[in-house]
């Protein structure tokens, strides 16, 4: 596992060619409760939405903001921030803009707290794009978050797995278009999951659970983030980066299961692809391990930032981290 691998992929582009000739792109982050991904939650409960922006290389640049909530019944409240509140549009309005202004950094603010919200699917979206026109562009930088309420009293099934784990991975696999990776690294499959052990803190709350993970010859941390159900629990790392054209994403799922008191295993799974004006270079790469983790620690413990810088500084991160060694 060491690390995640698909950050292997992207350096690759960063080592052939100058960091330069790329622009860092805005990064938007939401938040609820303290997570990134979709939940479920009961009536009733409460939420705190937070919101984040990292600017990239769009700092002070003009652009459109935008808070949204579609609700389940169709109908869309935008955030005006006059008021500080969230104003029903109808169904099928003519979309508002939170603010319009220059872009600028930003972490960890609260911008509302709901509770007493209506059953079905709620989704939360936070956008920013840079032609400011009080359209919301389809290519907007954004990110959301999807909300389900449902009359039925969330439980974790009587398991907590907070804390803190050692883990070793197992049966590292590779298929598809994977030579950039292989070449990058000068070897074969069984060492592109960059190492065989490391570290993992656990915190979950409810049925939601993020999970840290730490390679032993990683320099960062990668928070995944899912949900518990009978069987164990789901989780996922996904990202996107479009630089000058070069389009590079990466979902990767985390699953856990044969949870006891001390520990728990499971498999890991992801799926790598970069694509577009990528200097003739393509990637559809799938890769796999099997992992055991083994807790050394209870207790809750706080979710460290994937990366000081933020998420759209992290291959950068990750370039000068390799270089020095």
């Amino acid at each position: 596992m060491r690390g995640v691998i698909f950050i292997l992929s992207f350096l690759l582009v960063f080592v052939c060619f100058p960091v330069s000739v790329f622009a860092l792109s805005p990064s938007p982050d939401i938040k609820v409760n303290g997570f990134d991904n979709n939940m479920a939650i009961a009536s009733g409960e409460e939420l705190s939405i937070t919101l984040a922006l990292d600017t990239g290389d769009f700092a002070n640049q003009d652009a459109d903001w935008w808070f949204l909530h579609y609700m389940p019944d169709g109908s869309i409240y935008y955030f005006d921030i006059l008021t500080w509140e969230l104003r029903d549009l109808g169904v099928d309005p003519v979309v508002q803009p939170t603010y319009q202004g220059p872009l600028f950094d930003f972490g960890a603010l609260e911008l509302v707290a709901l509770s007493d919200l209506s059953e079905g699917a709620h989704e939360f979206l936070f956008a920013v794009d840079t032609e400011r026109d009080g359209v919301l562009q389809e290519n907007a930088f954004s990110d959301s978050v999807t909300v389900t309420v449902t009359s039925d009293t969330v439980t974790s099934e009587d398991v907590d797995l907070s804390g803190n784990y050692t883990y070793e991975t197992f049966n590292p696999e590779l298929s598809g278009s994977c030579d950039l990776i292989t070449l990058f690294l000068g070897c074969t499959s069984d060492c592109t999951i960059i190492g065989t052990d490391g570290e993992m803190n656990v915190t979950q709350r409810g049925d939601n659970i993020a999970i840290e993970v730490k390679g032993s010859e990683s320099p960062e941390w990668y928070t995944f983030e899912g949900a518990m159900n009978n069987d164990g629990f789901t989780s996922e790392y996904s990202t996107f980066e479009s630089m000058s054209g070069c389009d590079m994403t990466a979902d990767i799922i985390l699953v856990g299961d044969n949870i006891d008191t001390d520990s728990f295993s499971g498999y890991i799974s992801g799926d790598l692809d970069m694509s577009g004006n990528c200097f003739g270079m393509t990637l559809d790469c799938l890769l796999s391990a099997d992992y055991t983790a083994k807790r050394i620690q209870s207790g809750s413990l706080v979710i460290k930032s994937n990366s000081p810088e933020g998420e759209s500084m992290l291959m950068d991160s990750l370039l000068r981290s390799l270089l020095s060694r």
